[in-house]
């Protein structure tokens, strides 16, 4: 996939940007030692803006939660408080 010189000037801004707000946070270290890649969240970033769905990956889902409503099996009536 090529990339157009604006298309490259685009994903390096918002990149720049990604980047610029971990350090801003105090994090960008941190995260880049765990292997995070801003170009492909720039990527992912650019791909929503332009109303394209994005499976970027989270975190797991988490099962088993109390939802809250105590009708329904799991729900607050169940918690042991």
């Amino acid at each position: 996939m090529s990339e157009t010189p604006a298309e490259m000037a685009r994903l390096m801004k918002v990149a720049e940007a990604i980047v610029a707000e971990l350090e801003r946070q105090g994090v960008a270290e941190a995260v880049a030692n765990l292997g995070f890649d801003p170009m492909r969240m720039a990527k992912e970033v650019i791909r929503a803006a332009d109303r394209d769905v994005v499976p970027f990956p989270g975190p797991p889902a988490v099962t088993g939660k109390p939802t809250g409503n105590p009708a329904e099996p799991g729900g607050a009536a169940d918690l042991d408080w």
